[in-house]
């Protein structure tokens, strides 16, 4: 029964991440990384930044979909990443945005107490993630060459320590 009712609890946390923006889980296409782009291994854990297309560049204040893939390469330990709607930069997940002229840009953490959104989780030998809009964390306002590099925290199952886990440098262009 506790199965049961856990299935359909994250049914219920995907479906309405997926309505605010967020597609939280990603389809098995989205799960390929064909560019092998990775993070280093920080914990059994690499993250890998990517865009849902291959347009690298965008007009100003274009949507850009971020398509973040999480690997998990531990033999018996699942890892969790909560995701906010709208898109929010939380204790355990926070961009670096800087902009072309070289300035920081990024999203600034506000602690909240409710949490709205869902959880991804990554099973042992397996890859998932989530999709967002880039403009719900900061503006591309400036043109130029933008770079994006993703940071969460690993924490182990006894919760005594941390690790804190990098993307691979994402970049793409903003033109007029």
């Amino acid at each position: 029964m506790k199965t049961y009712l856990l299935c359909w609890t994250m049914v219920a946390l995907v479906a309405r991440g997926a309505c605010a923006g967020i597609q939280i889980g990603l389809t098995e296409h989205q799960k390929e990384n064909s560019t092998n782009e990775w993070g280093a291994v920080t914990y059994n854990t690499q993250i890998s930044l990517g865009l849902t297309g291959p347009q690298r560049e965008f007009k100003t204040n274009q949507v850009i979909d971020l398509l973040v893939r999480i690997r998990n390469l531990s033999t018996n330990e699942d890892y969790s990443v909560g995701v906010q709607t709208p898109f929010t930069a939380t204790e355990d997940v926070s961009f670096l945005v800087i902009s072309p002229s070289g300035k920081d840009i990024s999203p600034v953490f506000h602690s909240s107490f409710r949490f709205s959104g869902g959880v991804v989780w990554v099973h042992p030998g397996q890859v998932d993630g989530f999709v967002f809009q880039l403009g719900e964390i900061c503006r591309m306002e400036e043109v130029g060459t933008y770079k994006i590099v993703m940071r969460a925290v690993r924490r182990p199952r006894d919760r005594h320590r941390s690790f804190e886990v990098l993307s691979n440098p994402l970049y793409f262009s903003v033109v007029p």
